[in-house]
């Protein structure tokens, strides 16, 4: 109905082949004078604040008795873009902000290296790598909640799939940590803890006081700690229980044992994440201006907080009176 009104006129559609064609068009240059004008005699307005599902057209019908004057809602509140200018659902607003705080990561940049740790008293096997298409890098004073992500890629002989959270912090030590100049991860893998037995007739693995907790050391390869190789993890049914691809190559009894990746890396890494939005994006203080999050009293907002607050923000709108709306569709055919 808003541009219904507006005059027509000739338009001349030129086309890259020389052809010309004419065409009949609204004077949308209109628009401009009707916006400032149209509503100079309203000065005091009611409010309004949107709820999930509403558009202008239902709010017009809602609060006019008729939804053709969609125009007049969104005149009022210079509101013409229903994407952008209105809020999202709750649905809308929950997929838009996990979309935007976990985008799926990958890494050319990765490897595995192998170090003694004092403090497990065990050769820990450690995951490098290095996001190339991260749009914001990582800053751990940014990071004060934990969140899950997932590392999935392939060596020569192994594909993983293995899920953590940052940060870990086992036996005292950090199992994850970041270098914040050359952002560079590193992951330490599940270590073996207790003993292990098995039969050369079977391909199952029992342990004594083991922690086969994850999936993580399915696809790697086990040995005793004395580097016989048993055979390559097929599956894991519990902590003290875990299955081989075919029978052990020996038979031990409660002995100490360790496993390999082996293989080198194939392709990139994929990191995907779950729970970003619940770090802070920014630091304010106790008035509300942004700050170094190293100030004293800095309080975080999560970039969950600050996508739902400019969300709601956009729920409360002004409307004219019903019983001036009638001058306001006078203005507008005037102004026409």
């Amino acid at each position: 109905m808003y541009f219904k009104q507006f005059p027509s006129f000739l338009y001349d559609f030129k086309y890259e082949d020389g052809t010309t064609r004419t065409e009949v068009v609204k004077d949308i240059t209109r628009n401009v004078r009707v916006k400032k004008d149209i509503l100079s005699n309203i000065t005091v307005y009611d409010t309004y604040d949107l709820a999930d599902g509403d558009t202008p057209e239902i709010i017009a019908e809602k609060y006019y008795g008729n939804p053709e004057y969609h125009w007049i809602v969104m005149l009022t509140n210079e509101q013409f873009d229903w994407l952008a200018d209105f809020p999202m659902t709750e649905t809308e607003i929950t997929k838009h902000i996990k979309r935007t705080y976990n985008p799926t990561l990958h890494s050319r940049n990765w490897y595995f290296g192998e170090e003694y740790s004092s403090a497990s008293g065990v050769n820990e096997v450690k995951l490098f790598w290095i996001i190339y298409d991260n749009p914001v890098p990582f800053d751990p004073d940014y990071i004060v909640a934990p969140f899950d992500f997932t590392l999935s890629g392939q060596t020569t002989d192994v594909k993983f799939n293995y899920n953590f959270t940052f940060p870990d912090i086992r036996h005292g030590e950090p199992h994850n940590d970041l270098d914040m100049a050359t952002q560079t991860f590193f992951q330490i893998l599940p270590y073996p803890i207790g003993k292990i037995s098995c039969l050369t007739s079977t391909a199952v693995v029992t342990g004594t006081n083991s922690a086969f907790t994850t999936n993580q050391f399915v696809g790697m390869t086990l040995y005793t700690k004395s580097g016989v190789r048993i055979g390559k993890i097929k599956s894991i049914e519990s902590d003290n229980s875990l299955t081989l691809t075919s029978n052990s190559t020996v038979a031990i009894t409660n002995v100490d044992f360790d496993y390999k990746i082996l293989g080198t890396p194939v392709g990139d890494l994929t990191i995907t994440t779950t729970g970003r939005e619940n770090n802070p994006v920014l630091f304010v203080n106790s008035q509300g201006y942004i700050i170094n999050p190293t100030t004293t009293g800095a309080i975080p907002v999560s970039g969950d907080t600050l996508h739902r607050q400019d969300n709601d923000r956009k729920r409360r709108i002004k409307l004219v009176s019903p019983s001036l709306i009638e001058t306001v569709i006078k203005n507008y055919e005037e102004l026409l």
